[in-house]
C-alpha cells in the first residue's frame, strides 16, 4: 500500500523507498512483517492516540505469560512514537514483541487484536485465502470452466457487492488469438484477404 508515501513528501521533504519487511522514519527503521508460529504477521508499533491501547493491551498477553520484563510494563506508550524515537528503542521494543509473536499463531495474534484494537493482521498465503470463513460467507470465489481443461477453476469473484448491477465473471480468460477475428474483421474492418497475409506473415 503506498496511501501515506506521498503525504511523507508534502509534510516531510522524505522520498520513501522500497523497505521490504520494515518501515522508514528518516534515518530509523522499524519492523512491520513479523514472522510468528506458523508464517507471518504485519503488526505496526506506534504510541500516542492511535496506538498505545493495542501496545499496551499487548504487553499485557506478553505479561500473562511471563514474557514482559519491567521495563516494558511500565513503559509510556501514550507518550511514545516509533517516528521520533531512537533506533535503539526501536530494536529494544522490536525484539521483545518479536519473541512473543514466534510463540503464537496468525490466528490466534489475529483474534486478539480484533478484541483488543491491536494493529495488526495475518500476511494470508493463497491457501489461507482459500480457506478463509469471511471470503467463503461472502461468496467470493467463483467457479469458472474452461472446456478446453475439461476442467472447472476457481477464481477471485466481485471484489464488491453491488445491488442493482451485480457483477460476474462471464467466462474464462480468451485464448491467445481466439478474438482475432471479433477484433480485426469485425471491430477493425479488416478483410479477408488481409487476415490471411497477417496469418501468413506469422503476425496473428
Amino acid at each position: 500500500m503506498l496511501t501515506h508515501t506521498y503525504a511523507y513528501w508534502d509534510l516531510l521533504r522524505v522520498k520513501l523507498g522500497r523497505a521490504g519487511a520494515l518501515r522508514q522514519f528518516g534515518d530509523r527503521f522499524s519492523r512491520t512483517v513479523w514472522p510468528c508460529k506458523d508464517g507471518y504477521i504485519t503488526f505496526m508499533m506506534g504510541g500516542g492516540l492511535i496506538g498505545a491501547k493495542g501496545q499496551r493491551r499487548l504487553v499485557e498477553l506478553m505479561d500473562r505469560e511471563g514474557m514482559a520484563e519491567d521495563w516494558l510494563k511500565e513503559f509510556n506508550w501514550e507518550e511514545w512514537s516509533a517516528a521520533t524515537s531512537n533506533q535503539e528503542m526501536l530494536d529494544r521494543v522490536k525484539e521483545a514483541f518479536g519473541q512473543f509473536f514466534k510463540t503464537k499463531t496468525k490466528a490466534e495474534l489475529f483474534d486478539e487484536a480484533v478484541k483488543s484494537n491491536i494493529m495488526l493482521a495475518p500476511v494470508n498465503t493463497v491457501a489461507d485465502l482459500m480457506a478463509s470463513p469471511q471470503l467463503k460467507d461472502r461468496d467470493y470465489w467463483t467457479e469458472v470452466e474452461h472446456p478446453e481443461l475439461g476442467a472447472t477453476i476457481t477464481y477471485p469473484g466481485a471484489p464488491c457487492k453491488l445491488t442493482e448491477t451485480p457483477w460476474q465473471i462471464k467466462g474464462r480468460a480468451p485464448l491467445i488469438g481466439e478474438h482475432n477475428s471479433d477484433i480485426y474483421e469485425w471491430e477493425l474492418a479488416f478483410s479477408k484477404r488481409e487476415m490471411t497475409a497477417l496469418k501468413s506473415a506469422g503476425i496473428i
